[in-house]
């Protein structure tokens, strides 16, 4: 099975419990294995975090030897501000 990292470079996610569920939920029956990377959810005025946060998530899953796919949920004005860090 595939893994997904589910990522926000740019504005936070706003789900409830039950639709983060939900997201899972569709990639487990169409043969993903899916996560929410940290951050997606946080509010730092309108982005999902600070730079570095964000930043950090895209780093760790694009090193991280599980994932195979990496998800942007979201993007916008937010994400050329960690093309530098990344």
């Amino acid at each position: 099975m595939k893994q997904i990292t589910l990522v926000a470079p740019a504005s936070p996610i706003n789900l409830s419990v039950s639709e983060k569920e939900n997201i899972i939920n569709w990639f487990n029956a169409n043969g993903f294995q899916a996560r929410f990377a940290p951050h997606c959810f946080e509010k730092d005025r309108f982005l999902a975090g600070s730079d570095k946060d964000r930043a950090e998530a895209l780093n760790n899953a694009s090193a991280d030897e599980e994932t195979d796919i990496i998800f942007a949920l979201r993007g916008g004005y937010g994400s050329p501000l960690v093309l530098d860090k990344l």
